[in-house]
């Protein structure tokens, strides 16, 4: 099921005259709509950004995800999931698919396991990216913003509905490691290191790209200021999400 723009201004347009009858005015309801009723929604994510949008200020989120309640696997969740985008207006759609489909340590094995299983796993997993993506090109197309990010070693940019976002000239692809978000994993030992994943991030925002684009502050120093954990076995890759 996708939702295009063409399909999304009806749903827009009841919701406002919905909320036009309830206030006795459609002018008001259209300013209340535009204002918006949550800030962020977060895609194939628990609550990460929601859990501190009180803290600068910022009005409630929504983390649309399994362990959320939400399962985006199934076409009705997911196009609730696009008629909330539409409804709610948030100010930033942010899109984190699964990668452990993508994930290289994981196609090391692929040759030992089921083909069949292999399949579908893989197309699990494309599906996602694709639904993924549909969120972030209807947040666009309906003036917001959004925040896609993947590995940079995935293969889902090349898949032609990634590269079609990252192609438009109103997006910005830019790298940046998890280390310097303070991603930590323990290592076989039990020390809890930085967790390097270099990560490719998407996103209409210059001003988001900007802030994100950077290298790990070893690199700047020209040292080592913090030591990486190496992400071997699947547990550990898993994990680092």
């Amino acid at each position: 099921y996708t939702l295009s723009l063409h399909d999304a201004l009806p749903i827009w347009s009841e919701a406002v005259e919905a909320l036009g009858d309830a206030m006795g005015s459609i002018e008001a309801a259209e300013i209340v709509a535009d204002l918006g009723a949550l800030d962020v929604l977060e895609v194939f994510s628990p609550q990460r950004l929601t859990k501190a949008l009180g803290r600068f200020g910022m009005r409630h989120g929504v983390a649309v995800d399994l362990e959320e309640g939400w399962n985006l696997d199934l076409k009705e969740d997911y196009k609730e999931c696009l008629q909330l985008i539409v409804k709610e207006m948030p100010l930033l759609v942010t899109s984190s698919p699964p990668c452990t489909t993508f994930s290289k340590l994981r196609n090391l094995s692929n040759a030992k396991r089921d083909p069949q299983v292999v399949a579908e796993e893989e197309k699990v997993g494309r599906e996602r990216v694709r639904r993924s993506i549909a969120c972030c090109k209807l947040q666009a197309n309906l003036g917001g913003l959004f925040l896609h990010e993947h590995p940079k070693d995935s293969d889902s940019w090349k898949m032609p509905e990634v590269e079609e976002m990252s192609n438009r000239e109103d997006t910005y692809l830019v790298q940046s490691p998890m280390c310097r978000f303070g991603m930590k994993l323990k290592d076989p030992h039990g020390e809890l290191l930085h967790v390097r994943k270099e990560t490719w991030w998407l996103t209409n925002s210059k001003e988001i790209a900007a802030e994100l684009q950077g290298v790990c502050e070893n690199q700047l120093a020209g040292k080592e200021i913090h030591r990486h954990v190496q992400l071997i076995g699947e547990q550990r890759a898993r994990d680092r999400k």
